[in-house]
């Protein structure tokens, strides 16, 4: 067997709660890729963990999922998902260095991938951590052979559909995401990828369903699409709310500059007394000054705050994709930026995606 991931979805979520192992070897005995029934129990269980991530579930899956590879050292599929775990571990919350995060995630992938050279997962850590590190090729490469190896990998068709989203190709990220809830429709993250991507396209009913769907099991993050739609429906006040949500999921308060931003966002006469604003709140450098700088379509605090405070580039490039904000693809700090991640050189080599085009100069134009 190459690969676990085509019946763990089903079953994990029994694991977690508490399905007698004895039950798990008559029924899947023949899949069970380590001898050891109490590692095999705890990698079930960090994996349903990290379907239904958050900050506290990424956290105990580490846990349970050390232990599992502690227990069998042999375990290639246990390693993949401890590398899954640390890949993202910092994206809801900072809990440990971005450093020791992604040196242990390349660690745990390596060992997964040496153990089971054929083994998706693997392979799909890699591409992940190929994204982070603006190898762009290399990471469609890399979880293409992952989905290829494994068509019911739900990780690896997530995080292709991360790759194509970060570059600028959403009809083929919102393949990979419908793949990817097919796979794990529970998957509140899923439904929020998916709505991401439809809201990328302009399918803005698409997106809003989507998007609730996920809020509404547990992916709060999606309230940064939340908002974003409502900036569409020109509903400022929603718009506020949805900022001061994920605000307070950070541990910070928004204040009325908050507010202010979304006004001038519709009224550009009051975009300098905004300003002034937008500079107290970088230098307090709290994340009201991201939503300060998109809202005043101000491309070079936005690239000023993203560079200060190490914003990964799957974050960064979502926010600038968002329709409401694209104008800050046309000013020079967000291209320079675009330039030095070597998107440009991808797309130069790749294929242009169809918001984006070049020009007769060096230059291009997105819209």
């Amino acid at each position: 067997m190459n690969d676990i991931f085509a019946i763990q979805d089903e079953i994990s979520a029994a694991v977690a709660n508490s399905l007698k192992p004895r039950l798990i070897v008559e029924e899947f005995h023949r899949d069970i890729p380590t001898q050891d029934m109490e590692a095999y129990t705890l990698y079930l269980q960090g994996h349903q963990l990290f379907l239904e991530r958050s900050r506290e579930n990424i956290v105990r899956a580490i846990e349970y999922l050390e232990r599992a590879v502690k227990i069998d050292p042999e375990f290639a599929e246990a390693w993949a998902d401890l590398a899954a775990n640390y890949t993202v571990v910092n994206s809801y919350g900072s809990i440990m260095d971005d450093k020791i995060a992604d040196a242990n995630a390349l660690d745990a992938a390596n060992k997964a991938i040496k153990l089971k050279p054929g083994l998706a997962q693997g392979w799909a850590i890699k591409g992940y951590l190929n994204i982070k590190e603006l190898k762009w090729a290399e990471a469609r490469e890399a979880l293409e052979r992952a989905t290829s190896l494994n068509p019911r990998n739900e990780t690896a068709w997530m995080w292709l559909g991360s790759s194509y989203t970060s570059t600028g190709f959403f009809i083929d990220a919102s393949n990979a995401c419908k793949k990817a809830l097919e796979i794990a429709p529970r998957s509140a993250l899923n439904h929020g990828n998916l709505g991401r991507n439809y809201l990328m396209l302009g399918n803005i009913e698409e997106a809003r369903n989507s998007i609730e769907t996920s809020i509404a099991t547990g992916w709060w993050p999606a309230s940064i699409e939340r908002a974003a739609i409502a900036i569409i429906d020109k509903d400022r006040k929603k718009v506020v709310e949805e900022y001061g949500r994920v605000l307070t999921r950070f541990g910070q308060s928004q204040d009325q500059n908050l507010t202010v931003y979304v006004d001038a966002y519709f009224d550009p006469s009051i975009q300098k007394d905004a300003a002034s604003l937008l500079q107290e709140d970088m230098e307090k450098d709290g994340f009201q000054a991201i939503f300060g700088a998109l809202l005043l379509l101000d491309g070079e605090t936005f690239i000023a705050y993203v560079k200060q405070n190490n914003i990964d580039v799957i974050t960064i490039m979502a926010h600038l994709f968002r329709p409401p904000f694209r104008p800050l693809l046309n000013q020079k700090p967000v291209q320079n930026y675009m330039r030095e991640i070597g998107l440009i050189d991808y797309w130069q080599e790749n294929g242009w995606p169809d918001i984006c085009q070049p020009t007769e100069s060096t230059d291009f134009i997105c819209s």
